[in-house]
């Protein structure tokens, strides 16, 4: 599973949780974040935001290696050139601490919020020492897509249930002169680390181990 994660940053500049009586016309709300889908659809919506509040929603979407580095900085540097920015769930322990992130408590009432669209377990992820710190912004698994039809031609009759199967019915599908499959390779936080843990944790592997007893690694 991996998560996305829009946190306000150091220089917050107005709060998203304002109502229709509050104006911040005249404000600006700088956000870096990534160029991928459910960004690119949460930027349709910046307008009803700015006829609620008066307030204007400017977006710097970059690709997710770019994003994570121009977020490193801004954040490590206390720049104030951003108010929300996007941080993989791989990063947030980084931020965490350190004053770094603004506690969303300072302008939302948790208690009475409505939060029920959030899935729990991934927001409580983002609370530290009793501060909600961070709101996810996406949830994501993998998914396994096949074509019957290649499947029937090299004599697969379900699609695999383990990595084992999944190696064996490759094996298959490259007799019967076809490609396997295609999977992220490319070294980076955002391409093959957050998958390559359903690999290991797949065959029985472990990072640590005992999390969170011993951290040893394994």
């Amino acid at each position: 599973m991996r998560y996305g994660i829009l946190a306000v940053a150091f220089g917050v500049a107005v709060c998203g949780g304002a109502t229709a009586q509050q104006r911040y016309d005249g404000a600006k709300i700088k956000v870096l974040s990534t160029n991928s889908a459910y960004d690119l659809e949460l930027k349709k919506f910046a307008h009803e935001f700015t006829e609620k509040t008066g307030a204007e929603v400017q977006f710097d979407l970059f690709g997710y290696a770019p994003t994570a580095q121009k977020v490193s900085v801004e954040l490590l540097t206390r720049s104030d050139s951003y108010d929300v920015v996007y941080l993989g769930s791989e990063e947030f322990g980084r931020y965490a601490s350190g004053d770094i992130l603004e506690p969303l408590d300072n302008y939302i009432d948790m208690k009475s919020a409505d939060v029920q669209d959030f899935i729990a377990p991934v927001l409580r992820l983002y609370n530290k020492d009793g501060k909600q710190l961070a709101f996810p912004h996406f949830a994501a698994t993998q998914l396994l897509y096949y074509r019957a039809d290649l499947f029937e031609k090299a004599g697969i009759k379900q699609p695999p249930q383990t990595w084992e199967e999944f190696r064996n019915d490759c094996d298959l599908l490259r007799k019967a002169d076809i490609q396997c499959t295609a999977l992220r390779g490319q070294p980076d936080t955002g391409e093959n680390i957050w998958f390559w843990g359903q690999v290991l944790y797949g065959f029985g592997g472990k990072y640590f181990a005992d999390e969170p007893a011993d951290l040893s690694p394994r």
